[in-house]
């Protein structure tokens, strides 16, 4: 949160305009409402994770027709030394249709080969939204 500004609850612009929440609900589970930060190396990775919403590598739209809600998925590349290639995914959502802010749902660098990152290519009802140009990464 201190990439944002600070604070509890920090509104942040992408690259393409939409107004982002940047909040606790980024690394939360709902269910339980406990911290997920410690899973899966994500406090390691938490300066790349933010960066992947500053300056994403793509940003995809999903919807779906089962459900009222549409996903924003931030999607970035980093190469860390050890790890050679790490995936970071942040996705937001909002009720389909409205103009409100996007709400964080989750954040995480990828530890898998076959991640989600991967995984979000070719999937029905999304869209390609933002592509960084290549040579300013």
């Amino acid at each position: 949160m201190l990439e944002f500004g600070g604070g509890r609850q920090q509104e942040f612009t992408s690259p393409v305009g939409h107004p982002l929440l940047i909040d606790q609900s980024l690394f939360r589970q709902r269910r339980r409402n406990a911290w997920k930060i410690q899973k899966g190396e994500r406090a390691e990775w938490l300066v790349h994770m933010a960066e992947s919403i500053k300056a994403p590598d793509e940003i995809w739209l999903l919807g779906d027709s089962q459900s009222s809600l549409d996903n924003l998925c931030f999607l970035s590349r980093f190469d860390v030394g050890r790890r050679q290639l790490l995936g970071c995914v942040a996705v937001f959502e909002r009720e389909r249709g409205q103009v409100r802010s996007w709400t964080g749902v989750t954040s995480y660098a990828a530890t898998r080969k076959q991640s989600y990152w991967e995984g979000l290519r070719g999937r029905p009802g999304q869209s390609l939204v933002y592509r960084r140009d290549p040579a300013r990464r």
